[in-house]
């Protein structure tokens, strides 16, 4: 299931030209989940102690929370858990952004991003 959502997530910036330099909403709704994408990425900003990792903690943590109202969410944290993800809490992202960020990732989950690109 994570690579299938690594693969989705990929088809997904594509399709919307994804732009480093963009400080859009959409851009920043999927900084972490482009952490959350790649292992590779996520282990280098945790050793380097990058912030971003506190928000795909949070985001993590959420996705565990989630579970009842998604149904891949289950799957796709136990997964996140075996790769070594870590899950915290904190208040002080916004809501309105995390609740976008698991519509994103539930759809990139259902496949709908699958070869699309």
């Amino acid at each position: 299931m994570y690579k299938m959502f690594c693969s989705s997530f990929m088809n997904y910036m594509k399709m919307n030209n994804y732009n480093n330099n963009d400080n859009s909403f959409r851009n920043r709704m999927t900084n972490p989940i482009k952490v959350l994408a790649d292992i590779n990425l996520y282990r280098e900003y945790k050793n380097e102690g990058y912030d971003i990792i506190h928000e795909v903690a949070n985001l993590v943590y959420i996705i565990t929370e989630k579970q009842h109202i998604y149904q891949n969410f289950k799957a796709f944290s136990w997964e996140l858990d075996g790769y070594g993800f870590e899950k915290s809490y904190s208040n002080k992202y916004d809501l309105a952004m995390i609740n976008e960020q698991c519509k994103l990732i539930d759809l990139l989950l259902s496949c709908h991003f699958w070869g699309a690109a």
